[in-house]
């Protein structure tokens, strides 16, 4: 893949994202400490992303840096809870809730 194509893809992916989070160009460039001509740059393709950036991407968008580059992996560790919250039903949320309680205890072990 040349690099144009790798720039846009990953520009698309990131401009999703930040709708998604219902965030403008500035909103996101105030959180990320950068200009909102570098977002605008990522978004349009237009130059590449520096590897700091792809963090500060990651992080305000909540996303993995695998999804940013790639477009591979979840959005969101969020994203699949919610998928499976959906596929599950709202009758199994109490089940839900009690699964959850019990991975966070035995997380708290092993601190």
């Amino acid at each position: 893949m040349n690099k144009s194509k790798l720039y846009k893809e990953m520009g698309l992916r990131i401009r999703s994202c930040r709708k998604r989070e219902q965030l403008s160009q500035e909103q996101l460039a105030e959180i990320m400490n950068v200009t909102p001509q570098m977002i605008s740059n990522a978004e349009n393709g237009t130059k590449g992303i520096r590897p700091e950036n792809i963090i500060k991407f990651s992080q305000a968008l909540n996303i993995s840096c695998d999804y940013i580059l790639t477009g591979k992996g979840g959005q969101s560790d969020f994203d699949s809870i919610i998928k499976y919250s959906e596929i599950l039903g709202s009758e199994n949320i109490d089940t839900m809730i009690k699964l959850l309680r019990t991975v966070q205890c035995f997380s708290k072990l092993d601190d």
